[in-house]
């Protein structure tokens, strides 16, 4: 299965995610270098870095529906928590 927004999938350290991007991105990671990866959010919560997920060739074990992952974005915007001074 090709890998594309709202795969669930496995990167190369076996992390099971979300692709969220609509194509790959160009991100460097902490060791400096740069890559072109698919990214989302991680489904397990024992991980180095929680929420945050990558891979450069995911392995794509299914689809979420287009309409659950609507939602799902819907519930991560940013919230506007600045305080309103009268």
């Amino acid at each position: 299965m090709e890998p594309k927004r709202g795969a669930i999938a496995r990167c190369g350290r076996n992390q099971l995610g979300i692709i969220l991007s609509k194509s790959p991105q160009r991100i460097q990671y902490a060791t400096g270098e740069w890559a072109d990866v698919w990214t989302g959010i991680h489904l397990e919560t024992n991980n180095s870095y929680p929420g945050l997920w990558s891979s450069r060739k995911p392995t794509v074990l299914g689809y979420i529906p287009e309409y659950l992952l609507k939602q799902t974005i819907e519930i991560r915007k940013p919230v506007d928590l600045r305080v309103v001074k009268e």
